[in-house]
């Protein structure tokens, strides 16, 4: 274990408060706590939230998905990857018999 890695694994030890809101709990309010964020409303939560954000990865990783769309919206942006994802997972063209399979010597 590389110095600098203990040392930031001390550091949330050391900020681990007696309770803390767990990845489930933070998921639930992470999309509200993202909008209020976006538009510089105030949220109740946003302490609880924050702090789970610092220690957690996973999370912050998360949130900052939920940023990036919120930002897409924003843009006017966000139709056309919708558009895009379509695209992409929509069904290829059909193919004619003899494209797909061999059709068998008599």
């Amino acid at each position: 274990m590389t110095p600098k890695i203990l040392s930031e694994w001390i550091r949330k030890i050391q900020n681990t408060q007696e309770t803390e809101p767990d990845c489930d709990w933070v998921k639930a309010y992470l999309p509200a706590f993202a909008e209020a964020n976006f538009t510089g409303q105030p949220f109740d939560k946003e302490a609880q939230v924050r702090v789970h954000l610092n220690q957690c990865p996973d999370c912050a990783e998360l949130y900052e998905g939920i940023q990036f769309l919120l930002q897409q919206e924003a843009d006017n942006e966000l139709e056309s990857i919708e558009i895009e994802s379509e695209r992409e997972t929509a069904a290829p063209p059909p193919h004619s018999q003899s494209e797909t399979s061999p059709i068998p010597a008599p």
